[in-house]
């Protein structure tokens, strides 16, 4: 598989003292990650969230 490029450079900024204080005075976690740790998260909330729409029987109209 092929990564976007840039993550890395990404995780790095996210780590600066700057950057992750004005990450964390706005209410965000900046943890980073590799794009496999995106894909592993994005997939749990859309599990999680399915699971919630299903069980409220929540409609689209």
């Amino acid at each position: 598989m092929q990564y976007p490029t840039g993550y890395r450079h990404l995780n790095s900024l996210l780590q600066e003292p700057e950057t992750r204080a004005t990450f964390l005075a706005q209410g965000y976690d900046p943890a980073g990650g590799s794009p496999e740790d995106f894909h592993r998260v994005l997939g749990g909330e859309v599990a999680t969230w399915s699971r919630v729409i299903r069980a409220v029987d929540i409609r689209f109209e």
